[in-house]
């Protein structure tokens, strides 16, 4: 199963901690898919499709969004796809 990425709409300014960008997810801030449309956390069910979902919240760096604090690179996660 494929491996969900969000990074910040490109209106939102970068986030340089994981906390930041956390804090935007859960006030339903707009993220975008890459490779695919805009989301928040209201489509959280529609995300599933993906199976594992992280937010990318500074270049390489990804934090699992269904709550976990656990930060990963992004390429840790492309060794595991």
């Amino acid at each position: 199963m494929p491996k969900g990425i969000l990074r910040p709409a490109v209106w939102l300014k970068s986030f340089d901690d994981p906390v930041k960008a956390a804090k935007a997810w859960l006030a339903g801030r707009d993220f975008q898919i890459v490779g695919g449309p805009y989301c928040s956390i209201r489509d959280l069910d529609k995300l599933e499709q993906y199976g594992d979902v992280f937010i990318e919240y500074a270049p390489g760096e990804v934090f699992h969004v269904s709550g976990a604090s656990h930060i990963v690179k992004k390429s840790e996660l492309e060794r595991t796809a």
